[in-house]
């Protein structure tokens, strides 16, 4: 489990920058919008391993839907499987703790 978090970290990282990114104009006078997905913790279940993630949507417009595929790699650090985390709605300016079980 300890290489699978340490990707899902990386992983998170990657998909949260140009999620993140907004015009160079924007950064002057507020802060630009923004949905930020933090990997919030990693542990062992009765399937294989918990994932809670922490979002947050500053868009300024609601999501009616969000997925993100997101690739599982094995100890050899080869990709395993690839999945698909969906949070369902996400509401503007509403923060969301969502829990994802996954076999392994």
């Amino acid at each position: 489990m300890t290489s699978l978090t340490a990707s899902l970290r990386l992983l998170t990282s990657v998909l949260a920058m140009p999620l993140a990114m907004g015009p160079a104009w924007a950064q002057q006078s507020a802060p630009a919008p923004a949905l930020t997905l933090e990997l919030n913790g990693a542990q062992a279940s009765e399937k294989g391993c918990r994932l809670t993630f922490v979002v947050n949507n500053t868009l300024g417009a609601d999501l009616s839907k969000a997925a993100f595929e997101i690739a599982l790699f094995n100890e050899a650090g080869v990709v395993d499987r690839l999945t698909v985390l969906d949070f369902k709605d996400l509401p503007a300016g509403k923060t969301k703790v969502t829990r994802f079980d996954l076999a392994g």
